[in-house]
């Protein structure tokens, strides 16, 4: 994988208009943003009054090496800020799109339709067209709202300065080619208090060669003033294998769908930064190249390290409860009033409720029977199904990677001599699995305190018929290896309980199996034995 020299990936996150001025690294002549003065009180933030421009050009007039996903990456992205129901910052009739070529994934094919079909604009991304484009964008930008620049495309550096090519520029041609100082004049005049900019393009040295948001959301949105400045040295350009995208854009992307840690339901700049800082260098470092370190270099001006970017997760609003009858499943309130019932067909073995999507603000109930699990809406629709043609010993739901949405635990066997432990997300779809060579018929999802990451338990027999307890780090199941196994004395037992306790020790939690001899043994989460009574 062939690697550009240089690159400037950079997002500039301009919330609010701020009293102080960022000056770009240039000439002492040239100037970036002019000062501008605060105003006397916050603006709510109004999506009706956002508009966006995503840039992508991917093939250029004079003998230039294209950008194979710089149009998957305007498209995508663009998709996330107008129609993905976690951001959805921008309405999507007041998105422009400035694309040279097209898309290279079938869903980013796909995306670019839903798009025109909503009303986003489609125009050629020469630099006369990107310019006017953005002149108008920002003008169309209410100071409610939030305005959005994102460019993937080559680039260059000459004396100081950055510039950015569209389709029919000439690499090194400051005549032809768009001066980030000259667009972010431009955005700097808008009336939108807010703005955010993506600059993806490598940088060559020229002279050497929807859904509504809810009110919290808005309202930390209207809180968010400033201006936030990350600058990045790594190859944007670089796809990512099987994703088709850019490195930078492919871990925005990612971190807007909350991989990006999420305070109080939240992405903010902050800290989608720190996590496309950390997988753009991961990334590169698999791709068998010297990341750049940091990543990221970023610069926050008052509260906008703040801004809110995506919405992880609500408070479950309908709290339920589900009991299982023979092969009925009865959901009710949490008072107790009865709200439906269903019946699986078969004997079930267990029902819990969860929070799949943490997005509705309803719980979810998951029910299993001996061949199946099924995860059903509160409103008694099935979700999804998923079936083998093992056993299902037993299932647990928990949150396991601190997103305030559930995963599925499940153990799966045939004769007891080995068991595979599933976990699922709330789709449906596995997201990781691995064989324990024993027979585990109980699990739970735990963490000894608040501070540690979530651990899945496991507990049952071993290979050797010895009653056993595992535990499992959800980060690495696929490498199909517990983080440690122990067996228990007195190993003709078999394990009859397992459960998390707090036996006061300063508000750590402990593991406790109860063995079939009637024997309750304490392990800690590093497997030591604390006691047996």
């Amino acid at each position: 994988m062939k690697i550009p020299r240089t690159l400037l990936v950079a997002i500039v996150a301009m919330v609010g208009v701020a009293a102080s001025t960022f000056v770009h690294r240039g000439p002492s002549d040239v100037r970036s943003v002019a000062p501008i003065s605060a105003p006397a009180a916050d603006e709510p933030f109004d999506r009706e009054q956002s508009a966006a421009l995503f840039v992508g050009v991917r093939g250029f007039t004079h003998r230039i090496d294209p950008v194979l996903y710089a149009v998957d990456d305007a498209v995508d992205l663009a998709y996330m800020f107008s129609l993905e129901p976690r951001v959805g910052l921008v309405r999507p009739d007041r998105v422009v799109l400035a694309l040279s070529g097209r898309p290279h994934k079938i869903e980013s094919k796909e995306r670019l339709r839903w798009l025109k079909e909503h009303g986003a604009r489609i125009v050629d991304a020469d630099a006369a067209n990107i310019v006017d484009s953005l002149k108008t964008q920002a003008a169309l930008a209410g100071r409610g709202g939030l305005l959005v620049l994102s460019l993937a495309t080559h680039g260059f550096a000459r004396n100081g300065e950055s510039f950015v090519l569209g389709a029919s520029s000439l690499m090194g041609d400051p005549e032809t080619t768009l001066s980030t100082t000259r667009l972010l004049d431009i955005i700097a005049r808008s009336g939108a208090q807010r703005s955010l900019v993506f600059i993806d393009a490598c940088r060559n040295n020229a002279e050497r060669g929807f859904r509504g948001l809810p009110a919290t959301f808005l309202n930390r949105m209207r809180g968010a003033r400033g201006q936030a400045i990350l600058y990045a040295a790594a190859p944007g350009g670089v796809a990512v294998e099987g994703d088709g995208n850019g490195v930078f854009t492919s871990a925005v992307l990612d971190g807007l769908q909350c991989k990006a840690s999420a305070p109080r339901g939240i992405v903010t700049a902050e800290t989608l930064s720190r996590y496309v800082d950390h997988t753009v260098r991961e990334r590169i470092r698999r791709a068998g190249n010297v990341p750049a370190d940091p990543g990221i270099q970023s610069t926050f001006d008052r509260t906008a390290k703040n801004m809110p970017l995506a919405l992880c997760w609500v408070p479950r609003s309908l709290p339920a409860q589900a009991r299982v009858s023979g092969s009925k499943l009865i959901v009710s309130t949490e008072d107790g009033e009865r709200l439906w019932e269903r019946d699986l067909g078969s004997p079930i073995i267990d029902a819990k409720v969860a929070d799949l999507d943490a997005l509705d603000g309803r719980p979810e109930v998951v029910a299993a029977t001996a061949h199946a699990i099924r995860a059903l809406t509160y409103d008694n629709r099935v979700l999804w199904t998923e079936t083998d043609e093992r056993t299902l010993r037993a299932f647990t739901v928990g949150d396991l990677f601190r997103k305030h949405n559930q995963q599925i635990v499940a153990l799966w066997s045939d004769s007891g001599s080995a068991t595979q432990l599933n976990v699922y997300a709330g789709d449906g779809h596995s997201l990781a699995t691995s064989d324990y060579p024993g027979y585990l018929d109980h699990v739970a999802i735990a963490r000894p305190t608040s501070h540690h990451a979530p651990k899945i338990v496991a507990a049952g027999m071993d290979g050797s018929g010895a009653a056993a307890v595992a535990l499992f780090n959800p980060m690495k199941i696929a490498t199909g290896k517990a983080l440690w196994s122990r067996r228990l004395s007195p190993r003709r037992e078999s394990v009859a309980s397992l459960s998390i306790v707090d036996r006061g020790r300063y508000g750590v939690r402990d593991i406790a199996v109860g063995t079939s001899g009637g024997k309750t043994l304490i392990l800690d989460f590093d497997g030591n034995v604390l006691s047996r009574r």
